[in-house]
């Protein structure tokens, strides 16, 4: 006999606040004491799909500090998440510069919650492209 855990749904609430926590940490590259709250002791945040990912509160943390002093002042924006079960998919959008020219940075989250309702996975995906651009009509629905 086989048995299959499945994780109670996340409120929409919730998963609006840890995201907006999340991205004010991203923006200034200081989570605090957020992050033991945030995330599992052994939590694994990817940035990158072929790259050694971030784990556990510390990995976390020095993640976050080198992502903001490569975002400069740049504002992150959060599309409307989907949230299914314990898993939860998120656009982001960020205008900056590279210390001369404009550039905007486009991507998305995954995240999978433990029952705890902490995050055990993080992976951050993205774009960077010369120039200011807007989101289109309809990004944040």
């Amino acid at each position: 006999m086989t048995t299959l855990a499945i994780s109670k749904p996340h409120r929409a609430s919730s998963v609006d606040a840890w995201l907006e926590r999340f991205r004010e940490a991203w923006e200034d590259g200081d989570a605090g004491d957020w992050i033991e709250g945030a995330f599992t002791e052994d939590a694994v945040l990817r940035h990158h799909p072929l790259r050694a990912p971030s784990i556990g509160h510390d990995g976390i943390r020095g993640h976050l500090r080198r992502a903001a002093a490569i975002l400069g002042d740049a504002e992150i924006r959060m599309a409307r998440p989907l949230v299914d079960g314990d898993r939860v998919s998120v656009e982001w959008w960020a205008q900056t510069t590279d210390g001369t020219h404009d550039v905007t940075m486009v991507g998305s989250l995954f995240v999978r919650f433990a029952a705890d309702g902490r995050v055990r996975e993080l992976r951050r995906y993205g774009d960077m492209q010369p120039g200011a651009y807007e989101p289109h009509a309809g990004w944040s629905d």
